[in-house]
């Protein structure tokens, strides 16, 4: 699919070794999740795409988060996006990222497959190594597949 630069006007495109793995309708922007080539935005009243290549819009590097495993948009307005190295989250100022580590309530694992928001505003995040939940209080997240005895790889979830 072509599309036109927004620096210098000329048609282009996602590289074709760009494996498009989620897409998000979000108002007038298309939000592109890739494996490797990171995360794009398609201005649809523009007719422009955004990537690391050109990016003067959003204020962090897209190409990092690279490897996106899906995208979702909140009831609050963020963009959450799954990856092989965690869990970002873009407020629309600060794009924040979440990883595993030796704290307890750190992600379960940083391979992430999936993310939704129950009915009461809560966020799970289904990984390779389980089912985790954000909580907003800590800015961290309970594991609920170590406490349930849930099966350790969670691939999706919906509410």
């Amino acid at each position: 699919m072509l599309f036109r630069s927004p620096s210098t006007g000329v048609a282009g495109e996602l590289p074709e070794y760009a494996n498009v793995k989620a897409i998000l309708p979000d108002g007038p922007i298309l939000w592109i999740g890739t494996h490797g080539e990171g995360l794009a935005a398609y201005d649809m009243d523009k007719k422009v795409l955004i990537d690391y290549r050109n990016n003067k819009r959003f204020p962090f590097d897209m190409h990092d988060p690279s490897w996106i495993n899906h995208l979702f948009r909140d009831t609050r307005g963020r963009l959450w996006i799954s990856t092989y190295s965690g869990v970002y989250v873009f407020d629309g100022k600060v794009l924040k990222r979440f990883a595993h580590s030796k704290d307890a309530s750190s992600l379960a694992g940083n391979s992430v497959n999936m993310i939704t928001e129950d009915p009461y505003g809560g966020i799970w995040i289904a990984g390779e190594a389980g089912l985790d939940k954000y909580d907003p209080v800590s800015d961290g997240f309970v594991h609920y597949s170590e406490r349930y005895g849930l099966p350790r790889i969670i691939r999706s979830v919906t509410m």
